[in-house]
């Protein structure tokens, strides 16, 4: 299963191949770090603290589900990541997966509720897709992680983005049904 998968790509793969997903496996990290502070400042700017807590909780609480998730499983790394991990951590979940499949993801939903034209909103979405799946597929390419450690980011991710997801509607519904108080006059 997942170490012949990870034989085939480490003889199949090529240096230009290994140039371009390195690129594309840096999206799911230090680029991932920065778009959501600039998210984050962009709706602190805004006053708009609802958002700032949206992304803060889903990004956050992702981050410590992987972070817990790898030290109960304790898997260790392929012996293909020696090339590129320099201070290897634990295999599974890949954190690069469940980050963008939880922090981009969570991002994609509130720009896609701004956007209203049918077209767009599909673009958007599959954007996000090709966008979550060439990390994914990055992480094995490049031998650090296995596929069943994408596919457990993957999953990891799409749960935390679904409960995330769902409180933030909770929550809106909750602040769009709150009793107003009129001012003593």
């Amino acid at each position: 299963g997942d170490a012949a998968i990870n034989a085939w790509m480490d003889s199949h793969n090529t240096e230009l191949g290994e140039t371009i997903f390195t690129w594309v496996s840096y999206i799911g990290a230090p680029v991932l770090a920065v778009t959501v502070t600039i998210s984050l400042i962009a709706f602190a700017r805004r006053h708009d603290w609802f958002h700032v807590w949206a992304v803060a909780l889903v990004t956050g609480g992702g981050l410590l589900l992987s972070t817990i998730l790898k030290f109960v499983f304790h898997r260790a790394r392929p012996l293909t990541a020696a090339e590129f991990m320099t201070h290897p951590t634990y295999s599974f979940p890949s954190g690069q997966a469940r980050n963008s499949m939880s922090a981009d993801g969570c991002r994609l939903v509130l720009l896609r509720d701004q956007v209203h034209e049918r077209g767009r909103r599909v673009a958007l979405v599959l954007g996000g897709i090709a966008v979550i799946g060439a990390i994914g597929f990055s992480r094995v390419y490049l031998g650090v992680h296995f596929l069943t450690d994408v596919l457990g980011g993957w999953l990891a991710g799409a749960v935390w983005l679904i409960v995330g997801i769902g409180g933030y509607r909770f929550a809106q519904r909750r602040l769009a049904h709150r009793p107003t108080t009129a001012s003593p006059g």
